[in-house]
């Protein structure tokens, strides 16, 4: 195992959570296979469930979700554990953000980055589902 690699893939996922907070779009693309695919829980809330697959279609629909849905600069990962070795990041993450209501969302997350050629090839997220359906799901109702 290459020392070397292992920090540089951990850095690629730091700079993902780091481009997130910012709604940075070209740290994203920059990071990101333009082939990237990213896996989502089937029982997440739509239209995200699923795989999905393309740098500019990732991109766009995460930062949509952000924007839409968190004031700017409130969707927060707090790395709770990372390990990593030449090929993957696994990340679990408590991520906190506020809604414009002043609604305080708060669930607890894995990624699993696959990084090949110094740039994500694959994210596999895992999320309570459950919370995340209830917690939107009183926000349609609010």
């Amino acid at each position: 195992m290459s020392t070397a690699q292992t920090v540089f893939n951990s850095r690629l996922a730091e700079e993902f959570f780091d481009a997130i907070f910012h709604a940075d779009r070209a740290a994203l693309l920059r990071i990101m296979q333009p082939q990237v695919v990213w896996q989502v829980p089937q029982s997440a809330v739509p239209p995200y469930a699923g795989r999905h697959q393309g740098a500019e279609n990732i991109v766009d629909m995460m930062l949509h979700s952000v924007g839409e849905t968190f004031l700017p600069h409130s969707v927060r990962h707090h790395i709770l554990m990372s390990m990593a070795d030449d090929r993957r990041v696994v990340v679990e993450t408590h991520m906190t953000a506020r809604q414009a209501s002043g609604r305080e969302y708060s669930n607890f997350y894995v990624f699993i980055f696959e990084c090949d050629d110094g740039r994500i090839q694959e994210i596999r997220e895992h999320v309570d589902t459950a919370y995340a359906v209830r917690f939107f799901g009183q926000h349609a109702a609010d």
